[in-house]
């Protein structure tokens, strides 16, 4: 699947690439995260990568809604659709994973405060500084 993502990624750069894996869609890297940015989908770790997959009947939905975004998707290693905006807004969208990486521990420390009392936290956060 990776291999199919790179291929395409070197000509299409700006374009969300949605690649078919049986019923789901799946999206890598940048792209998983403006999906996350966008719709919430999960971000998860695929390899050294990270990736989000969604059922194969949001796709047209997921479309719908992204507002000015180049895309492509692919089935079987061939473009079966593809989208072009003059005003394409997919730098916009992006981030750096390491900002979302930082930004998701806060998150997560956010949610044991609400958890668990303030002495536990405090043991948490310096775990974590560490």
């Amino acid at each position: 699947m990776l291999e199919v993502y790179y291929k395409y990624r070197c000509k299409y750069q700006d374009y969300i690439i949605f690649i078919k894996s049986g019923s789901f869609y799946e999206v890598f890297d940048k792209d998983s995260m403006i999906l996350n940015n966008i719709f919430y989908y999960k971000v998860k770790r695929f390899k050294d990568n990270v990736k989000t997959s969604f059922p194969i009947n949001k796709l047209e939905h997921i479309i719908k809604l992204m507002w000015n975004i180049n895309y492509i998707v692919i089935d079987n290693d061939n473009i079966v659709d593809e989208k072009v905006f003059s005003d394409n807004k997919y730098d916009s969208y992006t981030f750096d994973i390491n900002t979302i990486v930082v930004n998701s521990i806060k998150i997560n420390l956010k949610t044991i405060i609400k958890r668990h009392n303030y002495l536990c936290c405090f043991f948490i956060m310096l775990m974590v500084i560490r």
